[in-house]
């Protein structure tokens, strides 16, 4: 069994070869190491190539710059010759037996076609400050819900964990799935190219959808908490997490009940109504009354309106100061 290891890069000279280090260090030593680069300005490119010529596992895609991860990580699984894709964004690491942990579950579950697991959150020195990200959102008795015991710490997904995706909040992390590619076709497995931010969400809300994934229940990775990475950009993660909610709501992979439906259609107000804010905060005025817009469309209050009428007043006090 061979793990294709996906690695989108941009601008990551800090962290990229901690992230490397961490896979070559994995005690499963089958699998290949594709880094796409999306157009790194840094010195990224020369850490990548000088790993790339002492281990022959490791390959090196260079692109413009797109800007978007998903269109990175679409390019990796394009070429990935694996039986096992998985994923690690450029600052984030694996534990060392993290492949192997995972190919013994695979190799003795041939019904999983997804397994992910519980991951650590560092901040950027690498210090953990959250050792269990699942515990620490997901309560004892919400988590007896969402999974079915099946050995130790490996347990099965439930018909309740496709709902608490969309309905609340998706419990996979990039860093911390794999998935069997022999299952899924390739356009099924690649990332919305349009999105910037949430491109993963859809992606793991359909993975799970028909119940043949595993949740390993112990940190073999760790999300690092970086100032000024995408997920830090106000504005464009709430707008591409309307669009993912939109999706969602029209692209469902089984029936949903109609109280999922109404959640649904909140958690697009919400976003819109966020980024609309965030909008106003960053100086984009016109962006921020078309989001007001599309806002009012589904929940037309005064308390909206209000909001969408003090803009162009938090733009002028802003320019003033």
């Amino acid at each position: 069994m061979k793990f294709s290891i996906i690695m989108p890069c941009y601008n990551a000279e800090n962290f990229v070869g901690q992230a490397i280090q961490s896979i070559l260090a994995q005690s499963y030593p089958d699998f290949e190491l594709i880094i796409v680069d999306d157009g790194s300005t840094d010195n990224s490119v020369a850490i990548i190539e000088k790993f790339a010529k002492e281990d022959q596992r490791i390959a090196l895609i260079k692109t413009a710059n797109s800007g978007r991860p998903s269109i990175a990580r679409n390019s990796g699984i394009q070429v990935a010759k694996g039986d096992i894709l998985c994923f690690l964004d450029a600052d984030d690491l694996y534990d060392p037996d993290r492949l192997k942990q995972v190919a013994v579950l695979f190799l003795e579950h041939l019904e999983f076609d997804v397994i992910f697991h519980d991951y650590s959150r560092i901040d950027p020195n690498g210090d953990i400050y959250i050792t269990s990200h699942i515990h620490s959102i997901v309560d004892n008795q919400t988590f007896t819900t969402l999974f079915d015991s099946v050995k130790g710490k490996y347990y099965q997904g439930s018909n309740n964990l496709y709902l608490y995706f969309i309905e609340k909040s998706s419990l996979i992390h990039t860093s911390a799935v794999c998935i069997r590619r022999e299952r899924f076709s390739t356009d099924t497995l690649l990332f919305p190219p349009t999105l910037t931010c949430a491109e993963d969400l859809a992606l793991w809300s359909f993975l799970v959808s028909n119940g043949r994934c595993a949740f390993i229940d112990t940190p073999l990775s760790c999300y690092r908490d970086t100032p000024g990475s995408i997920t830090k950009q106000c504005s464009q993660c709430e707008y591409d997490l309307y669009r993912y909610c939109k999706y969602i709501s029209e692209n469902q992979p089984q029936p949903i009940r109609s109280e999922t439906v109404q959640i649904l259609q909140m958690k697009i107000f919400q976003a819109l109504r966020d980024a609309a804010y965030n909008c106003s905060l960053e100086g984009r005025p016109f962006m921020a009354m078309k989001l007001y817009w599309k806002a009012m469309k589904i929940d037309a209050s005064w308390a909206l309106l209000l909001d969408c009428l003090k803009v162009p007043i938090r733009i002028f006090i802003k320019r003033r100061a």
